[in-house]
């Protein structure tokens, strides 16, 4: 993966997003969440493949996309629909 790809990617989100989109914080660190994973190239550095969330709904909250994808897909689907609607959409596998 390329680093300054990836930190652009990052920052563009950021940007974008401004907020963990879970909690609303933005005096927390902030991550970058890859919706379809990184590892499928053609979305890796796409914005639209992206939501800012804190490190707790991120990666160590119970309900964090990596413990709980079913809940985080759910949450997606009842809170960002359009976003979840572009991953469905885009899915590598269908």
């Amino acid at each position: 993966m390329d680093k300054k790809k990836n930190q652009e990617w990052r920052q563009k989100v950021i940007e974008r997003d401004k907020c963990c989109a879970i909690c609303l914080r933005s005096d927390v660190r902030l991550n970058v969440h890859h919706l379809i994973p990184k590892q499928f190239e053609k979305f890796r550095y796409d914005v639209n493949n992206g939501i800012v969330l804190c490190t707790h709904h991120h990666t160590l909250g119970k309900f964090s996309p990596h413990k709980n994808a079913i809940w985080f897909a759910k949450w997606l689907y009842n809170n960002k629909r359009d976003t979840y609607d572009w991953v469905i959409e885009n899915l590598p596998v269908k």
